[in-house]
């Protein structure tokens, strides 16, 4: 038998995990979840108690707002899958195309909300995002192939 690993994100299910399984192991990748979120909420906890300051989660405030966009969120990542088979695309092309959507909502979040104002740092953001869009078509025009 195969050791136990020491940290949840090695665990057998989880990305890191290159071995191949017959059918998904849904129990050893929620595992791996789970302990990705204690390991993240831990940290954090203690990252604000050693700087004296009290551990607060907001009360039951944001739980409605929180599971309607993990909803929005979900819906979308549904929606990419289905447009991935869809359009007879590989994989591994069309998931880092898909992640020009952090374009997308970084420049919402400059025009709409004024979340970056700084000149450097929107014309940083502008410039990462012209090389994320520069590997996207890269990725289209010279990646593996569905």
């Amino acid at each position: 038998p195969r050791p136990a690993p020491a940290l949840p994100a090695l665990q057998p299910g989880s990305v890191r995990d290159r071995r191949r399984m017959a059918e998904p192991d849904y129990r050893a990748q929620c595992r791996a979840a789970a302990g990705g979120l204690l390991l993240v909420g831990g940290y954090a906890a203690l990252a604000r108690l050693l700087r004296g300051q009290a551990v607060t989660y907001g009360g039951l405030a944001p739980v409605g707002p929180g599971l309607l966009s993990g909803l929005c969120w979900n819906a979308g990542n549904c929606c990419s899958v289905y447009a991935i088979s869809y359009a007879g695309l590989n994989y591994g092309v069309a998931y880092p195309i898909l992640q020009c959507a952090l374009f997308v909502s970084g420049v919402i979040g400059i025009v709409a909300f004024r979340e970056i104002t700084r000149p450097q740092a929107v014309a940083v953001f502008f410039a990462s995002a012209a090389l994320l869009v520069a590997g996207a078509v890269l990725l289209g025009r010279y990646g593996p192939r569905g």
